[in-house]
């Protein structure tokens, strides 16, 4: 996987969904329609969009909820 940095503090998903796709992030934004911070369902989207298998269900992680093993 490549690194891909994010071009503004708020493309951090963009940046993610580059890396995973191996696209260029210039790409990626332009496919999801956002510069600015994304939602889950955004990332679902675009995931979908390229094609990309993705678990069903969001499962959040936290220190009260740590991922189950």
């Amino acid at each position: 996987m490549k690194l891909m940095n994010q071009p503004t503090f708020e493309t951090c998903g963009q940046a993610c969904i580059a890396m995973i796709s191996d696209r260029d992030i210039n790409e990626v934004i332009k496919d999801m329609k956002t510069v600015g911070s994304t939602s889950i369902g955004q990332l679902i989207e675009i995931l979908d969009f390229y094609g990309i298998r993705h678990a069903e269900k969001n499962i959040r992680i936290s220190k009260k909820n740590p991922i189950p093993y």
